[in-house]
């Protein structure tokens, strides 16, 4: 896994993207249905030109085979909501991205190293992003993630 729409999730297929971020919830977003059918080979669709800010508590971390940092994060008022936010390789994404994904892949890596991560409420804004399902752990009710994560706000 983990190839699959691989130029949509690294924001490498140059499709422009809204970075003015709607607030919203994990609940909010696990109310959008997802799309009838989704492929391999997908091109970005509608809402995955969108960015979201989300408010939530980190509940686990783990590093994937393809070199993004997996998230899995709980709405901050219905914990049993959770969702998936990645943390992508900056290297692997466009170059007009790479500062800004260098500087949030900087900060988990640090707050990872400093404990100061998992039990912790941060607000993340990214990419709106339908992952095919798999039986990801912590996946949303659509297999909707933030793919990739694009700033933490303070």
């Amino acid at each position: 896994r983990g190839v699959e729409r691989w130029s949509v999730k690294t924001l490498s297929d140059n499709r422009p993207i809204d970075t003015n971020y709607i607030e919203t919830t994990i609940h909010d977003l696990n109310l959008i249905p997802p799309p009838d059918k989704i492929y391999y080979n997908t091109t970005r669709l509608k809402l995955e030109e969108q960015t979201f800010a989300i408010t939530c508590k980190v509940i686990e971390i783990r590093t994937e085979k393809d070199g993004d940092l997996h998230l899995i994060v709980a709405d901050t008022s219905a914990p049993f909501e959770t969702m998936i936010f990645e943390i992508i390789k900056p290297s692997q994404a466009s170059t007009q991205y790479y500062k800004q994904l260098k500087k949030v892949r900087d900060k988990i890596v640090y707050l990872r190293s400093k404990k100061k991560l998992i039990g912790k409420t941060f607000t993340f804004v990214g990419v709106a992003f339908y992952d095919l399902p798999h039986n990801q752990k912590g996946k949303s009710l659509s297999n909707l993630e933030l793919h990739p994560v694009l700033k933490i706000l303070p």
